[in-house]
């Protein structure tokens, strides 16, 4: 049942503060799936939020959690505050976004969906986090928003015909094998790879479709890049390509810079027959320029060769 909402004036009428503070003046409470939950007033202003089961467990494990002495015992619970530190300013608010960056997921994908999602999430706040406390005054004038490329899970491919072919037994195993491994050899079939770079690309124009309706005035200076990691740079790379290639493929924004991150990209350029770097290099209008960002104990990565690394625009 969800909580009742009181106005400042009904939870006066609730409370008494000559009331001893070790004991509960109301309390209200909420019972769900995963445990139940109550807020208890024990002052005007000191409310704790109480939880049992294992939304407690969650509470704990993340922090927040305080103990309150109440008759001697000890009450586990998550302090709730009301009102604000400062009053706020017109130029606190968080500065405009000035650079897009789109992150295109790599293998694996199907067997934690929404991951991408959330690593892109924590991406934003990480940067303007990050931005603050290097700026000299305090302030920013503009800042990075990470928005997710979701190309595997709507994807059906082999329309279930894997599912109905794998056998019963180490079924763990399988459905990580099924769901991860498997991801490389879609790719690399010519029957559906195809799918994969449309999926692909349709995730980004939507993407970059529904950032431009909720900020219009970014198109007039829109820097957009892509960030893709392991496969996802694969993926990436060859949506540029064929921009390169044909009119018909091109996205709906220009690219500021391609960031491949653990990326196995040089691989496959070695095993489609690349062999120079004419055959491989984005041209500006398509990609201003291209990082290979990797770890040296990473087993995925490959380092671009060194032809390439001497091209411009690399």
């Amino acid at each position: 049942t969800a909580l009742p909402i009181y106005t400042s004036e009904e939870l006066r009428g609730k409370i008494d503060d000559k009331k001893s503070k070790t004991e509960i003046l109301h309390k209200l409470e909420s019972v769900g799936k995963q445990g139940s939950s109550f807020i208890a007033w024990y002052g005007k202003d000191e409310v704790w939020l109480n939880k049992k089961g294992f939304a407690m467990a969650v509470t704990e494990a993340v922090g927040g959690v305080f103990r309150r002495k109440k008759s001697g015992q000890l009450v586990r619970g998550t302090r709730l505050r009301r009102g604000w530190h400062t009053t706020a300013k017109a130029s606190d608010c968080i500065p405009p976004v000035s650079h897009l960056v789109l992150v295109v997921h790599g293998i694996g994908q199907a067997l934690s969906p929404g991951s991408v999602a959330t690593r892109s999430f924590k991406l934003s706040n990480d940067s303007i986090k990050e931005m603050y406390e290097d700026s000299i005054d305090g302030k920013i004038e503009g800042r990075v928003e990470f928005l997710p490329v979701e190309w595997r899970t709507s994807l059906k491919l082999d329309d279930g015909v894997l599912d109905r072919i794998t056998p019963p037994g180490i079924s763990q195993i399988r459905r990580v094998s099924n769901s991860v491994v498997l991801d490389v050899l879609y790719y690399m079939s010519p029957v559906f790879q195809p799918e994969i770079l449309a999926s692909a690309r349709s995730s980004m124009n939507r993407q970059y479709g529904k950032f431009i309706q909720r900020h219009p005035g970014f198109a007039k200076q829109a820097r957009v890049s892509i960030l893709a990691h392991s496969l996802g740079s694969v993926v990436a790379y060859e949506i540029l390509d064929e921009a390169r290639r044909s009119e018909k493929f091109k996205l709906d924004f220009d690219v500021e810079n391609f960031f491949a991150i653990g990326s196995p990209l040089s691989l496959f350029w070695t095993m489609g027959g690349r062999v120079d770097s004419s055959s491989a290099i984005l041209p500006e209008t398509i990609c201003k320029r291209m990082f290979n960002i990797y770890h040296r104990s990473d087993p995925v990565v490959q380092r671009i060769r060194m032809e390439f690394l001497f091209s411009p625009g690399i």
